[in-house]
């Protein structure tokens, strides 16, 4: 199978009007190739974009999908800071006060009625955010904890499609060699080749620059980042040329884009009653699984409630809050106990860390495995020590993640919550199964 491979543009320095220049050159160079890139817009620079007419911005991106990359991008507090909280609802209400907005203000200025994807600003990953963004029906979270190349997989109710190769890290090298690049990402299933627009330009960050830390400069007063010497821009497009020439010319590539790949994917296996044996086959080996282990609670819970359901699927799941606790011990448990204790099983929420069997504690994984074993006709389910939630080992930065002293977070930022939260979803995590060949969509499906 050919490996898959993504441009993506993450747009975002609404301090410099060269930045935004590059957003034409970008739009121009790839729509010159035949190739859909994804411009992950932050709302202030759309604005601002609004605010000066630049049309020519617009036209440019025109034949381009436009995705979200939060309302200011690195404004303290950012949306780590915001959301590390206790309390879920109280984070996802400081996530509603400008995400929703944000969104809306760049879909109305590129003329879209919905975006490609989310994309977390400045390493500022929040669960939170994941389910805040899934909610507002978007469907691909791009660029996030995720750097592994194991292909897009699903993850707190949104496709996860991890970021890859920094462009600015290879393109200005005089004597870039695109066929020994090409060496580097061969083999893989897919690859996100990314690039911050500020970079082709700028030597920092606009945001190390005026947010590092803190709000280093009042809104519209910003510092200005050093420059790049028009030759060096002019040397990046030329090996951005160079690139796209040779991932074109080789048949072990193929350029896509998000709508190719979503339309690509094979959704979800419906649960069926009838392969309860199967499941409980598959719930003796680590996941993920093609089903999430969230989704698959759920099925286990509304079968055992009724019996004459044959069916179950859910688009939106969730993990845990608080670590699970699981049995100390080995202890059976009758159907009807099970159907009994699955009303503390609901759909729309969090999972319980623990769920109470006649006069039992038991985890959330326990439950699992027991429920399935009476389903698939045993006369009691069984359960032993075992653990309850952990992050598949493939999954390194997920199992390592530690946001104190990223390098935007204020010092006061604590990560009491998020990291640790974020690993309690690996329950919604499930692969993803991409075909060969893809259905073609329309590149402009997105637009108005």
């Amino acid at each position: 199978m050919k490996t898959k491979i993504l441009f993506s543009f993450d747009c975002e320095d609404y301090t410099s009007d060269r930045s935004t220049d590059m957003l034409v050159r970008l739009g121009k160079t790839l729509s010159a190739n035949g190739v859909v890139g994804h411009f992950q817009m932050v709302a202030l620079l759309a604005a601002d974009i609004e605010r000066k007419n630049r049309q020519d911005v617009i036209q440019a991106l025109g034949l381009h999908q436009i995705g979200y990359h939060s309302y200011d991008h690195s404004i303290h507090p950012n949306l780590m800071e915001k959301t590390d909280v206790e309390d879920f609802r109280l984070a996802t209400e400081r996530f509603l006060e400008k995400e929703p907005a944000g969104a809306e203000i760049v879909k109305r200025v590129f003329g879209r009625d919905s975006l490609c994807s989310a994309c977390p600003p400045g390493n500022s990953i929040s669960y939170a955010a994941l389910y805040g963004y899934a909610k507002m029906g978007i469907p691909v979270y791009i660029g996030g904890i995720f750097d592994e190349q194991e292909g897009p997989f699903r993850f707190c109710n949104a496709v996860q499609v991890p970021y890859t190769y920094m462009l600015e890290d290879y393109l200005f090298a005089r004597d870039f060699n695109p066929d020994a690049f090409l060496d580097t990402l061969a083999g893989e299933k897919l690859i996100t080749l990314y690039n911050h627009p500020n970079m082709i330009c700028h030597t920092e960050f606009w945001d190390t620059v005026n947010y590092a830390k803190g709000n280093l400069s009042p809104f519209g007063q910003w510092m200005p980042c050093p420059e790049r010497s028009q030759e060096d821009v002019d040397l990046f497009f030329r090996n951005l040329n160079l690139l796209i020439n040779a991932l074109r010319a080789d048949d072990d590539f193929e350029i896509t884009d998000l709508d190719h790949l979503l339309a690509g994917m094979d959704e979800p296996p419906v649960i069926r009653r009838e392969d309860a044996g199967k499941i409980c086959d598959m719930l003796r080996t680590k996941p993920p699984y093609r089903n999430s282990q969230s989704e698959l609670l759920l099925t286990a819970a509304a079968f055992l409630k009724d019996p004459g359901r044959t069916e179950y699927g859910t688009e939106e799941v969730y993990g845990f809050l608080e670590e699970p606790v699981g049995a100390k011990s080995e202890m059976t448990f009758t159907k009807e106990e099970l159907t009994v204790a699955a009303d503390q099983i609901r759909e729309g929420v969090f999972l319980p860390p623990c769920i109470r069997v006649s006069d039992r504690e038991i985890g959330p994984r326990d439950y699992l495995c027991a429920a399935w074993e009476v389903l698939a006709g045993n006369p009691v389910g069984h359960v032993s020590p075992q653990v309850q939630t952990e992050v598949p080992e493939q999954y390194r930065t997920l199992r390592e993640v530690c946001f104190r002293g990223n390098w935007l977070n204020s010092d006061e930022f604590e990560d009491r919550y998020l990291s640790e939260r974020l690993r309690l979803q690996a329950w919604t995590m499930c692969r993803e199964e991409v075909r060969g060949n893809m259905i073609p969509a329309s590149p402009q499906n997105h637009k108005k």
